[in-house]
């Protein structure tokens, strides 16, 4: 029996460690929305909350399609009959093209506001994915509206961030290129260049137009294709690409002689690099670059890193 003792107590420390606070919840006003939305939408709240694991939803016994949200009292009231910790109050409101789903944690002992949020649909065809969101992000600091993955389910959002589909874009970059050819004096060249870019979700398309100064003139046009990571807002990103450019390269021959060769080609073009607000009118990137040219000049296959900033519209 003795030994029976503490292995009760751990078992009884372990299941309120991990026991569910939880949260009384009448049902939904609806607002400009048929009333019958209102029984499936409260029923997918709750499966949502529970199966996410951190509050227990308890609904009225008596809860039916033609339930009507009390007044806070009464609900807070009935949330002190049954033991729940928290209560909830929630709308779903259309408001012309847009529904407007809102949800508020209460703490019954006092009424006092734990936690609130809203998310936006398109129509109802967004709102299991919406009612989803709130679920998972209730009484946490992550709000749900916050949401960084650019492919979200809901129409509304596709609407708001067309781009996510897939856009195009013009922006303008500027870069230094370090080119690997011996008897040069200055191997750093500073460029400028144009690039229209097409987004297409899983990889995104590149035309750039770049020019490089210095004692190595570059010269390239090249088509690119690069992969982020991530489908979010920002997101490393990997890719490569083909181009077709030349290099006019001033060799020193002796001290104060210089030799002027060039050479065009294709070239081959590896990127490493970074994505910043994917989906805003304005997407700004980082990028390193790697560069091997098919065609050599003074019997040297030019090789180049370099490092550029682009931004897009």
């Amino acid at each position: 029996m003795k030994n029976f003792l503490p292995l009760l107590a751990l078992v009884f420390s372990l299941n309120l460690a991990f026991a569910q606070d939880k949260v009384y919840f009448s049902c939904f006003e609806m607002i400009n929305v048929d009333q019958g939305y209102n029984y499936s939408a409260t029923k997918l709240f709750k499966v949502y909350s529970d199966a996410h694991g951190k509050y227990q939803v308890i609904l009225p016994a008596d809860f039916t399609p033609e339930s009507f949200m009390p007044s806070m009292e009464e609900v807070q009231q009935e949330a002190q009959r049954l033991g729940a910790t928290y209560f909830l109050s929630g709308e779903i409101n259309g408001l012309q093209k847009t529904l407007i789903v809102s949800v508020s944690l209460y703490r019954t002992s006092d009424g006092g506001l734990v936690w609130s949020d809203f998310v936006k649909g398109a129509s109802l065809d967004d709102l299991d994915p919406v009612l989803e969101s709130l679920a998972i992000s209730m009484g946490t600091k992550k709000k749900a509206l916050v949401n960084e993955d650019i492919y979200s389910v809901t129409s509304y959002d596709r609407l708001e961030l067309s781009k996510k589909e897939a856009n195009s874009f013009f922006g303008v970059s500027v870069a230094g290129l370090g080119t690997r050819l011996r008897n040069v004096d200055e191997n750093f060249s500073s460029g400028i260049g144009v690039k229209l870019s097409y987004d297409v979700r899983d990889m995104i398309l590149d035309i750039n137009a770049d020019m490089f100064f210095g004692d190595i003139d570059i010269y390239n046009l090249s088509l690119a294709a690069i992969f982020p990571f991530q489908a979010r807002q920002r997101s490393p990103f990997v890719g490569g690409g083909l181009g077709y450019g030349s290099h006019k390269v001033d060799f020193e021959v002796l001290s104060a002689d210089y030799e002027e060769d060039k050479d065009q080609g294709l070239s081959t073009h590896v990127y490493v690099g970074y994505i910043l607000s994917r989906t805003s009118t304005v997407q700004m990137r980082a990028t390193l670059t790697g560069t091997v040219a098919t065609y050599k000049i003074n019997q040297q296959t030019p090789t180049g890193l370099g490092f550029g900033l682009a931004i897009l519209f």
